[in-house]
């Protein structure tokens, strides 16, 4: 009550505020607690996550608030809105199309009613909606009970709440469900925030770009309390938790900390001295900082191997926003006191010293980022007076090397006035000789007692370390490392991304942009990216170049080729004079940076295109109309029902979307908008190469298309391109070999890279608290599962570049996307099991071979169809050819006429609906010249949607009696056989086959990919291993065409792949149902029998040589080949040999355990040891040797979760060290 009573506590009569209780708080407390914080007023938590745990007083006792927003939760759960069971029939309710819409009795969540809506195709969405009672300023639980049957396609069934102002317009909007697949009733709900302006609010429910069933019932509404907060544990939950500009950011519930003692920080701010031994474990002493404030490690954790293990107590000094001039000491240990005992005393006095203080550090910079020899360095220091009284400190200067060598210091007194602030300046000469990075640390004392350190530095240009770094250049669908000691490699590459932070955060220096890059290459990362940002007026100023050119610098000392965004997020429609504008600051980019080996030009990520009627725009659209038909009539024939108004020259830009199967205008705006992101991606190309000619040029895409963002068709110059990918819990896992395939641009020479991928663990994205999509929280172990898939799925369809999004959590905001932690620095287990990961990967060959099956894409009909049912029927199309076990490679509609010049032994085109007559005329080319064509759909229809009869003759043998409309909505021929055989592959799907020269034509005119109510990725992925649901199986075989390799296994549902070359090939093994059971799986080569105890939710591989012997390996269980054991773990294990031999052979090997466990392996080699492995300065270094026992066929090792274990003998270790090095130094 004191507390909470702001006439007892405020910051006139209290500086400090000691918070002794661990997580609670009263939550009555709130308002008087931040007001003493933001008018300056100290804190200092003791232990634990500080204001996690609130409590209320009810009937005189302390309850937690937690519990008691649970009670008033359920109540409101109990509140039904008018006739929100539908007992009542439609009363109340409206429908937008209305023969979809239906009150039903069938299998009702309660009563006797519910609501259904129903999609027969993908583009035939449709809701109910319902007016909520509810009033402005207002919070409100809104929830349904949903359930689903067969929903499918790009969207799903959605439960959802709009608002809208006193005009109609929309104010805001949100889906709370958003669900796929089959499911049955589970409720849904979610807290809405009506705002101030909104004069009508609106439930709906229904189907949006998705085909199938889905029913609702027992809709509530009603008013909650406002959830009272005071640390930004939990918020609004989007790409970054919104949280307000109140809640005190400290603290994060995925960033714990266990070790076995507690020591000072090498800050020492609380002395050099100070050490308490015992177990500890609890949540790192982290803060978010909002460029607000500084953060100050003073106690850190160490484990029992004596690494750094995180931060147990820390300074969060402010020094802008809402808590100026306030200082937290925050510690989060909460299984002891750490300020019991004679230590504990130590501590807390030296921590209250620094508190009562008020002295500290607002800001250590340099002007530039990097200096030449001989240039004048400026350094300034402002620091920041909270206390009453004016104050005199010392400075101490120091500027160090990176390995902490002394090359100047200096001290100087600074008075600073009471709640003021005062600068200093210090002008440094960088002489001749100077290392090429200086770390500049600055210490404010008090007689001997150091009050704050703050850290920066700055890059000095040195061309040998430029010119040291390692090169990468791309041919031939991979990317080529060559290293400074001449060695090269051509593997799989994996990254990371960043992104503008770097550049325009108060948390980011240079001095953190060594040690981040320092820390990827340590943890074994070949690249990484940054966003960068694009300067105003897309001019770079001198400041700005030096600090790119200090990033370029780091880059290549750390031997990481550096991946620069240059106009990320930009909208491609621009007209002449901004592309000029931005082409040119390509080229000067270009000109810069042309002479770093480690570069590649990132054009844009997350591209954006928005169509505007402006005169360039309208000027270029009006000539693709009038080059593609040359006459308004035309035009106007062709666009029908949808006729222009305006004539050829005149015609606004707009964008248009089908209604059905195909539209002409929609092909026309599809394309248009295509040939916008060639002319932006092109002209930026062209600026760049002409000043650059070697290094590799890509962009980021989204993993399907989107309108004319669609990486098959838009690459042009550029020589690869990444994709960002992302989906919702095992929907990313299932999509992923498919996605891989729509996006494999391998035919054309333009590899795959995936650009972005990743998970959360914050449990603010839990679904109860509103996290959805892939904006969902996720398990530790999920997290690995998805790097593990990424990295093997990587390995075996020949994508050559992988980076995670993203490097680490954001230091000034909760955003928890990285795979190290921040403030502190530190990797998270994921990241170990990445670079562990490297090791094995590192050991596959790159090589593209041309596949003997070539998958052929319609373009044409796919940029005039409803996105949602082209991309959902050819994704479907893909998942069954990946289920066939055989190789192939996948090319666009316009490369038919090139591929019908060197045939490949099979072509298949599903879904070959609106061809080119040049495409048709490839066709019958193709198999004249002795290819085996399979189509499927219409072939008839032309680019305007006409049919032509005589093209199902030529081309497929038979004759065109009618067409009916498929399921899907998409047309079907009624065909007879004419010259064409039928095919006895199916009983229910007719297949005619057509022999044409050398080659033939398969022909099935049902459009059977699109699998109508089928949902193959996840609630039907069985149909894809049946030969009556999936034609592929039973039309490659009559082909005559088999996979390398063939499966068997009792239970599951298996992909396998065969990659690699001649010396080495890689054989992977991927479930397709995500089941934790392990499974019998046996493959069989034509010189090797593999058998896995496998998992059915992670995928294995192994590398075997020439004489199908494992020199590296995967699994889940346990591996044979050829009868004999290679190896066994207790959880998802990999072993590698370092030396190139057979693992039995192999008398130095690294392994890792994804869990921890048993790793035990058939071995013939002698004296062996083990011992726990990380890399410091790019080097190999032991942490602790493991108990390595021998074992009748073998050796067995204990290994911890995520630790690589070094295997060999130990006259060798220091040699095998060297080997494993991640640094090759130049000759």
């Amino acid at each position: 009550s004191q507390l909470a009573n702001p006439e007892a506590f405020n910051a006139d009569r209290f500086d400090l505020l000691i918070l002794p209780t661990g997580s609670s708080f009263p939550v009555e407390a709130r308002k008087s607690l931040q007001a003493v914080l933001m008018q300056g007023g100290d804190l200092l938590c003791t232990g634990g996550y500080a204001f996690d745990y609130l409590l209320i007083k009810q009937n005189g006792k302390w309850v937690s608030y937690a519990d008691f927003i649970r009670q008033q939760m359920e109540r409101a759960r109990k509140n039904p809105v008018p006739n929100g069971g539908f007992e009542e029939g439609g009363t109340g309710w409206e429908t937008d199309v209305r023969e979809q819409c239906q009150i039903v009795t069938e299998n009702p969540a309660a009563g006797e009613r519910c609501a259904k809506v129903t999609a027969e195709n993908m583009q035939d969405g449709a809701r109910f909606s319902y007016t909520l009672p509810v009033e402005p300023n207002g919070i409100y639980l809104v929830g349904a009970h949903l359930r689903t049957e067969n929903v499918q396609g790009p969207g799903f069934a959605f439960l959802a709440v709009y608002q809208y102002d006193r005009d109609g317009k929309l104010v805001a909007f949100r889906d709370f469900a958003q669900v796929r697949g089959t499911h049955g009733w589970k409720r849904y709900e979610e807290r809405f925030a009506i705002a101030p302006n909104a004069a009508k609010v609106v439930f709906h429910a229904g189907l949006y770009l998705a085909s199938g069933a889905m029913w609702f019932d027992e809709v509530t509404c009603a008013p909650v309390p406002s959830e009272e907060r005071i640390n930004a544990h939990y918020g609004k939950p989007e790409d970054g938790l919104v949280v307000s500009p109140t809640q005190l950011t400290i603290f994060s519930p995925d960033q714990p900390i266990t070790g076995t003692r507690l020591v000072a920080a090498p800050t020492g701010l609380i002395g050099s001295d100070w050490r308490s031994d015992g177990a500890v474990k609890g949540y790192e002493a982290t803060a978010q900082l909002r460029q607000n404030a500084r953060w100050v490690p003073l106690v850190t954790v160490q484990d029992g191997y004596g690494r750094f293990a995180g931060v147990a107590g820390a300074l969060v000094r402010h020094f802008a926003g809402a808590f100026t001039d306030s200082t937290w000491a925050i510690f989060g240990v909460t299984n002891r006191d750490i300020f019991a005992g004679p230590q504990g005393e130590v501590l807390l006095r030296r921590v209250v010293r620094l508190l009562r203080a008020g002295v500290m550090v607002e800001q250590l910079r340099s002007d530039y980022a990097m200096y030449q020899q001989g240039e004048n360095a400026r350094l300034y220091l402002e620091a920041r007076n909270t206390s009453a009284r004016p104050q005199t400190v010392n400075v101490v200067w120091r500027l160090l090397s990176p390995e902490g060598k002394s090359l100047h210091q200096r001290q100087e007194k600074l008075r600073v006035p009471p709640k003021g602030k005062a600068n200093t300046q210090w002008n440094w000469t960088v002489p001749a000789g100077a290392p090429d990075f200086v770390v500049v640390q600055a210490d404010v004392r008090q007689g001997n007692v150091v009050l704050d350190r703050a850290e920066s530095g700055f890059c000095v240009r040195d061309d040998r370390v430029i010119q040291n770094g390692v090169r990468i250049t791309y041919e031939h669908n991979a990317f080529t490392l060559t290293h400074p000691d001449g060695s090269a490699q051509r593997v799989l590459l994996l990254g990371t991304d960043t992104y503008g932070n770097w550049f325009w955060s108060r948390s980011h220096n240079p001095l953190t942009w060594f040690r981040e890059i320092q820390l990827m290459r340590d943890y074994g990362l070949h690249t990484y990216e940054n966003l960068q940002y694009h300067p105003q007026g897309y001019r770079f100023t001198e400041a700005q170049w030096r600090e790119l050119d200090a990033v370029m610098q780091l880059s290549q000392r750390f031997g990481l080729p550096y991946m620069a965004g240059l106009l990320i997020g930009q909208d491609v429609v621009v007209d002449d004079a901004m592309l000029k504008q931005q082409a040119e600051m390509c080229r000067q980019f270009a000109a810069r940076y042309k002479n770093v080996p480690g570069l590649i030009y990132y054009l844009n990520g997350d591209f954006q295109l928005y169509l505007k009627d402006t005169p360039d725009i309208r000027r270029l659209w009006n000539e693709f109309l009038r080059e593609r038909y040359g006459t308004d009539e035309a035009l106007r024939q062709a666009w029908a029902p949808h006729v222009p108004e305006a004539r050829l020259g005149e015609i606004p830009v707009q964008n248009a979307v089908s209604s059905t199967w195909y539209e002409v205008r929609t092909r026309d705006a599809s394309e248009f908008q295509v040939s916008l992101m060639r002319r932006w991606i092109g002209a930026l190309c062209e600026a760049i190469r002409s000043e650059d000619i070697e290094h590799p040029i890509t962009s980021e895409y989204y993993q399907r298309p989107s309108g004319g963002i669609d990486l098959r068709l838009t690459m042009g110059e550029m020589d690869a391109a990444n994709i960002g990918y992302f989906n919702a819990p095992q929907l990313d896992i299932a999509y992923l070999m498919a996605t891989i395939n729509w996006n494999d641009m391998r035919f054309a020479g333009k590899t795959m890279n995936i650009g972005e991928f990743g998970v959360k663990t914050h449990d603010a994205w839990a679904p109860e608290r509103g996290g959805m999509g892939y904006h969902i929280q996720r398990t530790e172990w999920q997290q690995r599962q998805l790097f593990w898939w990424v990295v093997h799925a990587a390995l075996a369809l020949d994508v050559t570049k992988i980076q995670n999004w993203c490097w680490t959590d954001d230091p000034d905001s909760v955003f928890p996307w990285g795979i190290a932690w921040n403030n502190p620095l530190r990797p998270k287990p994921v990241l170990k099991l990445y670079r562990n990961l490297r090791l094995f990967s590192d050991m596959v060959p790159r090589e593209y071979r041309r596949a003997d099956v070539i998958l052929v894409l319609p373009d044409n009909w796919r940029l005039g169809a409803p996105e949602g049912l082209a991309y959902t029927a050819l994704m479907n199309a893909m998942e069954c050819l990946l289920a066939t076990g055989v190789s192939f490679d996948v090319a666009n509609e316009n490369d038919l006429p090139a591929l019908a010049q060197n045939p490949p032994r099979a072509v298949l085109m599903p879904l070959a609906y609106t061809l080119s007559d040049a495409s048709i005329t490839a066709l019958q080319r193709l198999a004249g010249n002795g290819c085996l064509v399979y189509l499927s759909g219409d072939p008839s229809t032309d680019p305007l949607g006409k049919r032509h009869a005589s093209r199902l003759q030529n081309l497929c043998g038979v004759s065109l009696k009618d067409v009916t409309v498929h399921p899907s909505g998409l047309p079907q021929p009624v065909v007879e056989k004419g010259q064409a055989e039928p095919l006895r592959i199916s009983v229910d799907i007719p297949i005619y086959h057509y022999r044409i020269g050398k080659g033939a034509v398969f022909y099935c005119p049902v459009p059977w990919e699109t699998l109508p109510g089928k949902d193959v990725f996840l609630e039907h992925v069985a149909y894809t291993a049946s030969a009556d649901t999936n034609l592929y199986l039973q039309l490659l075989p009559a082909m005559d065409i088999h996979p390398a390799v063939r499966i068997e296994a009792r239970q599951g549902v298996w992909r396998t792949s065969l990659t690699g070359d001649d010396a080495l090939r890689l054989v992977s093994l991927l479930p397709r149902q995500d089941k934790q059971t392990v499974t019998t799986v046996r493959l069989r080569l034509s010189d090797a029998e593999i058998t896995w105890e496998a998992r059915q939710d992670l995928p294995c591989a192994v590398l075997i040589d020439e004489a199908a012997q494992p020199v590296a390996a995967t699994g889940g269980r346990s591996l044979r080949i050829n009868g004999e054991m290679v190896a066994q773990g207790t959880s998802a294990w990999m072993l590698v040999s370092m030396d190139g031999k057979p693992l039995p052979h192999s008398g130095f090997l690294t392994a890792t355990l994804m869990d921890g466990g048993n790793l035990r392996w058939r071995s013939h080699t002698q004296g062996l040891s083990a011992w726990v492995v990380e890399w410091r300065n790019g080097q190999a270094h032991t942490v602790a040797e493991l108990p390595l026992r021998k074992v009748p066929d073998g050796w067995e090792v204990a290994c911890p979760p995520v630790e690589l274990v070094l295997v060999c003998p130990r006259p060798s270790l220091r040699q095998c060290l060297a080997q494993i090095s991640f640094w090759r130094a130049g000759r």
